[in-house]
């Protein structure tokens, strides 16, 4: 879990085309070694298809991550619908549900209950409900330094023009 919080910090400050916004540090040269290490601990033991199913979530959630940095690098806001769409990737949610499995000693065809309607419903429910406590709660740090493209907070008061408290409050009506 930590891994992805690392990852997430650093592409914050990426360009879509993983250049960084800033100069490198020594922390940063030591993420290569966070990640084999985070690898070899990870899938020890690990069922094949959980691997490949984190694989997977991780590809959606690296491919997301550089949508977002595009947007940034842009300027570019999206519609709260629209940023949904994206910001589900961007909050690896779905990769660390993916990790949860690696340490299961039941073995259950994804296709039979992780892909089952019902769970992907609750699955993007919990994602939102994330998303939501988080973007509320780092947004007064985001616009501080300037990165709130991808904040609900932020997209709410942009796409309905209303200021901050406003926007709170059509944000708790919008779930009701």
């Amino acid at each position: 879990m930590a891994t992805l919080l690392i990852f997430d910090e650093y592409s914050d400050r990426e360009d879509e085309k993983g250049k960084p916004n800033e100069a490198p540090t020594s922390r940063r040269a030591n993420y290569s070694e966070i990640v084999w290490q985070f690898r070899e601990r990870a899938t020890r033991g690990a069922n094949p298809r959980y691997q490949q199913r984190f694989i997977d979530t991780f590809q959606e959630y690296t491919d997301t991550v550089i949508q977002q940095a595009g947007d940034r690098q842009s300027n570019h806001l999206r519609t709260v619908d629209e940023y949904f769409a994206v910001r589900r990737g961007t909050s690896g949610v779905k990769s660390s549900l993916a990790l949860i499995l690696f340490d299961s000693d039941f073995d259950i065809s994804p296709d039979q209950v992780l892909d089952h309607l019902v769970v992907l419903e609750l699955e993007i429910c919990a994602t939102d409900s994330i998303i939501t406590v988080n973007d509320i709660i780092s947004y007064n740090r985001q616009q501080a330094r300037g990165d709130d493209t991808h904040n609900l907070v932020t997209i709410i008061m942009h796409q309905y023009r209303m200021g901050l408290r406003d926007a709170l409050q059509f944000y708790t009506f919008m779930k009701a």
